[in-house]
């Protein structure tokens, strides 16, 4: 019988201090009173994201390469980034297959990746407008959004038809933490001035002021009743937490 795994998040913690690894641990053992099958899975590299694919598979992103522990424990590194770039954020479409933002931080030049199920990579290069690409998140519609970065005001995202499309984003600001709603829509955090903001399938932005400092270190995620929740230690607040309804 095949066990679920689920991420337990000290991976950041882990790696401040350099170290590099990957903590999986089955529900079964969770929600017992007995000692937890803990696994400790190496990365090559120091990672960021990670990821539960709908096989239960754990995925976890490294500096150049990503990282697979299967429900059975078998673990698979393929190498995604070329050369001269480096991996920066990963999200994963509706039929499996994992999307990978990828700047030129060593010289190269950034681009959008896709992982099929197969492992099968295809590369698709920036335009020069969008500068580089750092969070990626994949819309209910099937369209690629990705954050370029340090460009201030500017949205990217890989339509369907396999097309490049920059949105600009009616505040100075740098836009960061996409999260996709049902509707198509894309949610994003904005730094200066902080806010939420709203870009639709159609092209159209909305940014809500939130009134605060600043929106670092934010956590952001769809409610199961259509909410935008935002949580951030920055932001001042009565409360660390609010919600959008739309």
């Amino acid at each position: 019988m095949g066990r679920r795994v689920l991420w337990v998040g000290r991976l950041a913690l882990a790696l401040s201090f350099g170290l590099a690894a990957l903590i999986v641990l089955p529900v079964s053992s969770a929600s017992s009173s007995t000692t937890p099958d803990v696994s400790f899975v190496s990365l090559p590299d120091y990672g960021g994201d990670v990821l539960v694919a709908p096989d239960s598979t754990v995925i976890a992103l490294s500096t150049y390469d990503v990282t697979r522990v299967a429900v059975d424990g078998t673990v698979a590194v393929q190498r995604v980034a070329s050369a001269g770039t480096v991996l920066t954020s990963m999200a994963l479409d509706a039929t499996g297959n994992l999307w990978l933002a990828a700047s030129g931080a060593g010289g190269g030049k950034p681009e959008l990746v896709r992982v099929s199920v197969g492992g099968a990579i295809t590369r698709f290069p920036l335009p020069a407008s969008a500068g580089s690409a750092h969070d990626i998140e994949v819309s209910s519609v099937g369209d690629v959004w990705f954050a370029p970065g340090g460009f201030l005001g500017l949205l990217g995202r890989l339509k369907t038809d396999g097309t490049f499309e920059m949105t600009n984003v009616p505040s100075a600001s740098i836009p960061n933490n996409l999260v996709p709603d049902a509707n198509g829509s894309m949610w994003f955090t904005t730094l200066v001035p902080p806010g939420i903001g709203r870009v639709r399938s159609s092209g159209e932005v909305t940014i809500f002021p939130l009134g605060g400092s600043q929106i670092r270190q934010a956590v952001m995620c769809m409610g199961p009743d259509g909410s935008c929740l935002l949580s951030s230690c920055y932001l001042r607040f009565p409360s660390s937490s609010v919600s959008f309804l739309y």
